[in-house]
Formats: C-alpha cells, structure tokens, sequence
C-alpha cells in the first residue's frame, strides 16, 4: 500500500521551489559562519566559508545583483550593505587591504546610489526608480536588521580605521534622521538602537607588527569584541608587535602582552 502511495504521489505537481541566490541574504549568512568559526577555533568551517565567499566574490566582482542568477532584479540597499559589511569582516579578521579598499567603494557607491536628500535617509531601492508617490525609505528591521542601521555601523568602522572625515559627516546625517523618527518606530528599529550604542562605545583595536605573539592577541580580542569594536591593521611589516586600544578617542600606550592588554581593558571599563 505504501509504495502504491509513493507511486501516485510522484504524479502529484510540485510545488515551484525558491532557488534563487539572494546577494544580502547570503552576505549575512557568510559573515556570520565566518564569525562562528572565528569564535569556535573551526579551521574547517573557516575555509569552507571562505571559499563561498571566493565565489560570490567572482559572481559580483564586475556589478552587484540582487539575485546572481539574473539581472533583471533591481538591487536593492541592503545587497549593497550586506556584501560590504562581509568585506570589512574579511579585513577584520585577515588584515588585508583589498578587501577595505572593496568595501569603501562598495559603501561610497550606496550613498550614490541610495540617499535621499529630502528624507535624509538612504532608501530602499535606487534614488534612479523612485516611485511616482514615495520613496521607499524602510527603516524597519525585517528577517534580517535594516539597511540603513548596517550602513550606519559600516561608516563608524571605515572612520576609525581611515580617519576620513567624510564618514563622520554621513553618521551625523543619519543619526539626526534617525533620531526624528525613533519615537514612533522604536520597536521595529533595534538594529539602530544597537548600533548607537556601538557608535557611542566607539571601540577599536589597532594592530602593529604579525608576530605569533599579535595574531594570539588578535583571535582573542576578536572572539571577545565581535560586533562591538573596530579591529585595524598598520605597519605589519614592522618587527615590533604591539597593539593600541581605543575608547572614544582616548587611547592606550603601546600593549604587546595578553597580561597588559587584560588590565588595561580592566582599568579602562572596556565591556
């Protein structure tokens, strides 16, 4: 009776399956297998997820899309975002230059593409395809947190680690919108909330030097801060090792021990 059951349910049609590939859906799942893997010392984990990320790197290295299998779906501001934000986490953890220098023009790109001056805010899709009532400002955070709270934390990261001003500017300009509109939103706006308080904190650590000593330092740091500092990279080749923490602008003296670096967070109300 059952396999006389399996055989009519094979006449059955079935239903249409998703399978498309979604640039910020998968940027979001990428940063964060590669964070956990960062967090539980899982090499394989790690190596798988950046050979994923090769891919997507190839599939988006000449224009983003909102679906990789197809250019007619307009993309959207949290494509733009997501993907950049997966780029800083790669410089976070490897240190290597390329891809900061991808994420800024990535990030550059969306404040083109995506900001309304008259709302002050970057919209969903591009100001190029405004609706012919409204512009489709959407601060709310969905199956994932919004674009622009993301965009927000993106600009604190690249002005701690470029010191440009410019990036500075554009946290002003948003946390001004924002904050005109939190009453009436805050319980679909916590993504910003968090990211204020990140803003505020504004922690960072600078690292000189590659020795084993400073790589140890960095893991460890990193599985204590992800998500709350800015982790930076200078002067690698330099035969010194230490590292500078940063709190609002007041900043350690050179650290090159675990030991000190424990006090002076201790000291300092580093949480």
């Amino acid at each position: 009776m059952e396999n006389k059951l399996l055989v009519e349910r094979k006449k059955r049609n079935k239903p249409l399956f998703d399978d498309k590939s979604q640039t910020d859906q998968n940027a979001f799942l990428l940063k964060t297998l590669l964070n956990v893997s960062i967090i539980l010392d899982d090499d394989n984990l790690r190596d798988k997820t950046l050979n994923k990320i090769r891919i997507i790197d190839e599939k988006l290295k000449s224009r983003i899309f909102h679906c990789f299998e197809s250019a007619e779906i307009d993309t959207f501001l949290e494509d733009y975002v997501y993907y950049a934000s997966l780029l800083i986490t790669i410089y976070e953890i490897k240190g290597e230059q390329v891809y900061l220098d991808r994420s800024i023009q990535i990030v550059n790109d969306v404040w083109d593409k995506f900001y309304d001056s008259k709302s002050k805010l970057l919209q969903k899709n591009s100001i190029k395809n405004n609706d012919l009532f409204a512009s489709p400002i959407d601060l709310n955070d969905n199956n994932i947190p919004n674009g622009n709270s993301l965009y927000l934390n993106l600009c604190n990261k690249l002005y701690n680690i470029t010191n440009n001003r410019d990036w500075l500017e554009k946290i002003d300009i948003l946390k001004k919108s924002f904050h005109q509109i939190l009453n009436s939103n805050f319980s679909q706006m916590f993504s910003f909330i968090k990211t204020l308080d990140v803003i505020n904190e504004n922690i960072s650590f600078t690292f000189y030097g590659n020795s084993d000593e400073i790589k140890k330092i960095n893991k460890k740091l990193y599985k204590d801060y992800v998500g709350k500092a800015t982790f930076i990279y200078k002067n690698q080749d330099d035969k010194q090792s230490y590292v500078v923490i940063c709190k609002n602008q007041t900043c350690s003296t050179k650290l090159s021990t675990i030991n000190e670096i424990d006090k002076y967070i201790e000291e300092s109300n580093i949480n």
